[in-house]
């Protein structure tokens, strides 16, 4: 064998070297399950529905995997397609019913969730109610996937309720959602319609 090709089999076998130690430092990570992700969710999420006493037969889900439901549908004036539609919202962590977010001023209060005077300027969500989700304001923002089923429970459920109407939204966790393991928190949302102004008047 000649000294060239020892040469190449030389740089060969220190190349391969070299790949086996660079290997050795990579992060070699186990692929998110989301399946396994929504057993826990649905777990989580089961016991909730239970802590709230909330009756089966009123439960439907999204495609999402987030359940829903219609708890009051008020009194008074119904809500039909253009009109203009006040509502407020609590957003809560069902592990200690503790509330995250909302724009009752009475309920941010008694959570410390902004200084008094964000507090005190917090008003009823308002939007025109239409055929489609597109009209309902987001409430989670910053591209978060909640909102898509949340937007599509507004637009499905508000036809038809009225002043006082309450609907809950129980969702599996943001790991569940971006199939990755960044929180495995599980929340909901309660919404109380509150005023209603007719597309006639």
């Amino acid at each position: 064998m000649n000294i060239k090709k020892l040469r190449v089999l030389f740089i060969t076998a220190v190349v391969g070297v070299m790949t086996l130690e660079s290997c050795k430092d990579l992060d070699v990570r186990t692929p998110f399950d989301n399946n396994a992700q929504f057993v826990m969710d649905s777990t989580a999420m089961a016991d909730y529905i239970t802590k709230k006493g909330l009756d089966a037969s009123l439960l439907d889900t999204t495609v999402d995997n987030v359940i829903y439901a219609v708890l009051e549908k008020g009194s008074g004036d119904t809500l039909e397609f253009d009109d203009i539609v006040s509502f407020n919202y609590k957003i809560i962590n069902t592990a200690n019913d503790t509330v995250l977010g909302t724009n009752i001023q009475s309920v941010a209060l008694e959570y410390d969730l902004y200084d008094t005077i964000e507090a005190v300027n917090l008003a009823p969500v308002k939007f025109t109610l239409a055929g489609s989700s597109w009209t309902v304001p987001l409430l989670f923002g910053n591209g978060d996937p909640r909102d898509a089923p949340y937007r599509r429970i507004i637009a499905r459920t508000f036809p038809n309720l009225q002043i006082g109407g309450h609907v809950i939204m129980i969702y599996p966790s943001y790991s569940y959602f971006v199939s990755s393991d960044v929180s495995d928190q599980i929340i909901s949302t309660e919404v109380f319609v509150t005023g209603v102004r007719k597309h006639l008047e």
